[in-house]
């Protein structure tokens, strides 16, 4: 069978697949059989005094690529490209102690083994790479799991501790979730006439527009039986501004429209209306008093509402224990022994559900059928009125949750529960209303106004949460009296968990914000982990916020050469 021929069945893998006979249809393709068979010869790896494997995944993922950028009218880049990655997931011990699950330099390297993989289908360079990547992470894993045991017998476990991996049906079939990447010759033009808006505001000195796309396909084959294909695609086009204030403050506007397919993408008209209405309200705030310091209440609008809770709850629903070793506190959750206690204010209930495809009318993103670890998603709720319910589980047991709910996303140094869709709802009441609450809450404090905050700085995010992203790039102070003066130069101070039981009120108009991943999503090492977040309007009880000590910069001698 040709090249060509093997990568159309590959890519076309659900229409061939709909009958019964997925899996007999999976196992003809020359992929499969060089992964199987290297997978075979790999459960016999042994050193001298160290274990076989107990268990080895394999999983190809097979990427398109798509990347445009323009700025000021001119195109600046445009590419599109495969990439093919191997992660090799290699256990050795037993289930109750194996290499997992201890952090230390080398288990970055080691525990969840990555490599450039053939483009080509060929069946001997397919299992050449197999064979190098699997003999490395071997090797790896047996250096980790001395470590580890070492570590155990001085730091002993509890003796009920749950083990190390949990058991889960082997995967099986095939599921095609991706939709279609924009045309390049058509996108161009339209970024370049999208970005000659910026030429409208001499006040603009630095910007671009960007779009990208990625298909990943992932090929899935385990010593469990596991024999699985998935597919998923990410479309992001992504607009940064940049202006400075009188007084030499950087102002940046940042906005980003996520969606699973190119046709989701607003029209060149809508589009060209949101770059120009954003590009206005940056210029605006140029001329924006600064804020100052405070604590009190604080009312997240929108996007912002969706940012305080991804750096705030997000982290917190994972059910994957902290490693031991260094770096205990990756995968930590404040909300552990919680179950059945207030955790969130009793208005709220949280749901994830990777099964979504929609909403209401709104896309979502983080839909898939197999997790990372190739187990089904499941629907959870995980907070019913304001009660911790359940965690996001993976393979990685933990005390009283035994079992994997198929949220295991990958995070680099192994796999951890995370969200996919995650649905945050509650009895909201109208705008008006949570202006007119938060009024009476700053009148309470004795404050002289409140704040409203509208978006936050860019994060970076996986599924297991969000860092960064503290400063506030859209707010306004509120007035006793009603009145809205929008504000720069403010960052948010720590918000504790706690704070999330004295959340006052919520808005009746959810928002849907998506994520395309860690901002390292257009590679094949670190595909796509696209999540999405709705949530109403938040009124927090108790928000510190701080003047932002940024140096200022000088402004440029010469005036723009878009000036009139």
């Amino acid at each position: 069978m040709s090249r060509a021929r093997l990568f159309l069945l590959f890519a076309m893998l659900p229409v061939a697949l709909a009958s019964s006979g997925q899996a007999r249809e999976l196992e003809q393709l020359t992929l499969t059989r060089a992964l199987r068979e290297e997978l075979g010869r790999s459960l016999q790896l042994v050193l001298p005094g160290a274990p076989r494997p107990h268990y080895l995944a394999y999983t190809v993922l097979d990427s398109d690529l798509l990347s445009i950028g323009a700025e000021f009218g001119g195109l600046l880049h445009s590419s599109r490209n495969r990439q093919r990655h191997l992660r090799i997931d290699l256990r050795i011990g037993d289930t109750r102690v194996d290499n997992s699950m201890y952090f230390h330099p080398s288990a970055f390297l080691f525990r969840q083994h990555q490599r450039w993989f053939p483009l080509d289908d060929d069946r001997a360079a397919l299992r050449r790479s197999l064979w190098l990547g699997t003999d490395d992470a071997y090797k790896g894993a047996v250096d980790i799991l001395l470590k580890k045991r070492a570590h155990l017998a001085s730091h002993p476990r509890d003796t009920d501790h749950p083990g190390d991996f949990s058991p889960a049906p082997p995967a099986r079939g095939a599921k095609e979730l991706a939709g279609a990447l924009p045309d390049p010759a058509r996108w161009e033009g339209v970024l370049r006439r999208l970005s000659a808006a910026y030429r409208e505001f001499p006040e603009v000195q630095a910007g671009e527009l960007v779009l990208g796309g990625q298909i990943l396909r992932r090929h899935l084959v385990s010593s469990e039986g596991s024999l699985a294909y998935e597919s998923r695609s990410i479309v992001t086009l992504g607009l940064n501004a940049r202006v400075q204030a009188e007084d030499g403050m950087v102002l940046w506007a940042r906005g980003s429209i996520v969606v699973p397919s190119a046709e989701l993408l607003p029209s060149e008209e809508a589009l060209l209306a949101e770059v120009r209405r954003r590009l206005r309200e940056l210029v605006a705030r140029r001329s924006a008093p600064v804020g100052d310091d405070y604590t009190g209440p604080v009312l997240f609008e929108g996007e912002a509402a969706a940012q305080v809770l991804r750096a705030v709850l997000v982290r917190q629903l994972s059910g994957t224990p902290p490693p031991s070793g260094l770096g205990g506190a990756i995968g930590g959750s404040a909300f552990e022994g919680l179950t059945d206690r207030l955790v969130l204010s009793p208005a709220f209930t949280v749901v994830d559900d990777p099964t979504l495809e929609r909403w209401q009318k709104s896309p979502l993103v983080g839909r898939y059928h197999f997790d990372d670890e190739g187990v089904v998603g499941e629907r959870v709720t995980l907070i019913e009125r304001g009660k911790l319910k359940a965690f996001l589980m993976s393979r990685t047991p933990r005390k009283g949750l035994s079992r994997s709910n198929g949220h295991a996303r990958h995070i680099g140094f192994g796999h951890v529960g995370a969200i996919s869709n995650l649905l945050v709802s509650a009895k909201g009441v109208p705008r008006r209303e949570l202006i007119r609450r938060l009024l009476a809450e700053a009148r309470k404090r004795g404050e002289p106004h409140a704040y409203v905050v509208r978006q936050l700085s860019s994060a970076t995010c996986t599924p297991f949460g969000c860092r960064g992203g503290d400063r506030i790039r859209v707010a306004s102070k509120l007035g006793l009296d009603g009145k809205e003066v929008p504000v720069r130069g403010l960052r948010l101070g720590q918000i504790p968990v706690t704070a999330l039981r004295q959340i006052l009120a919520a808005g009746d108009q959810p928002t849907v914000q998506s994520v395309a991943g860690s901002g390292r999503w257009t590679s094949a090492s670190f595909p796509a982990m696209p999540t999405s977040l709705v949530t109403p309007a938040l009124l927090f009880a108790d928000v510190p916020i701080k003047k932002l000590k940024s140096p200022r910069r000088a402004l440029p001698i010469l005036p723009s050469p878009h000036h009139r």
